[in-house]
């Protein structure tokens, strides 16, 4: 392995952890405050939504989506989100973050995945985590909806169909 992918590994894992214990443990503590993730991605530019979730196997997960590669980025260099890898110890350890994705691509979805377990489960990680992701999708054209949909409906999807009825009120 080279440096350069355990350096994007470490950054990767940094934010997982940062989220983790955003989740799973009071506010502050050590290192000092924990940077609002969740506030910070709803004030960049370009941000289109967030939503957070957890599964039944206790995975949390959280889903931004961005209209395109450059409001990513900006997400990526903001004040939080470089708070929140110097909280977890990366610095900016992956200095060239989408440079495989071609400028102009979106919408985009950035989901973050932790698993929280019993202890810690990876050398140099302290927090109590057995399983960290964080990837990156774009829409398929297609799709239906009754009602509203999962992604906020500032996400474009082509030929995606509306099948609420018209004589339809939101609860």
């Amino acid at each position: 392995m080279t440096r350069g992918y355990l350096a994007g590994v470490a950054a990767l894992a940094a934010i997982g952890v940062v989220t983790a214990v955003a989740w799973t443990q009071e506010r502050g503590g050590s290192r000092g405050q924990i940077p609002d993730l969740i506030g910070g991605l709803q004030k960049v530019e370009g941000c289109l939504g967030v939503d957070v979730a957890q599964t039944r196997d206790g995975k949390q997960l959280i889903f931004a989506w961005f209209e395109d590669k450059k409001a990513v980025l900006r997400w990526y260099y903001s004040e939080p989100h470089m708070s929140a890898l110097d909280f977890a110890g990366a610095g900016d350890a992956h200095s060239k973050p989408l440079s495989h994705i071609p400028d102009g691509t979106g919408p985009i979805m950035v989901l973050t995945s932790l698993t929280p377990s019993e202890k810690p489960a990876f050398p140099g990680f302290d927090m109590p985590i057995s399983q960290i992701s964080i990837e990156l999708y774009k829409p398929l054209p297609g799709g239906a909806f009754l009602g509203s949909r999962f992604a906020p409906d500032t996400v474009k999807v082509p030929h995606m169909k509306d099948l609420t009825p018209t004589v339809y009120s939101a609860p």
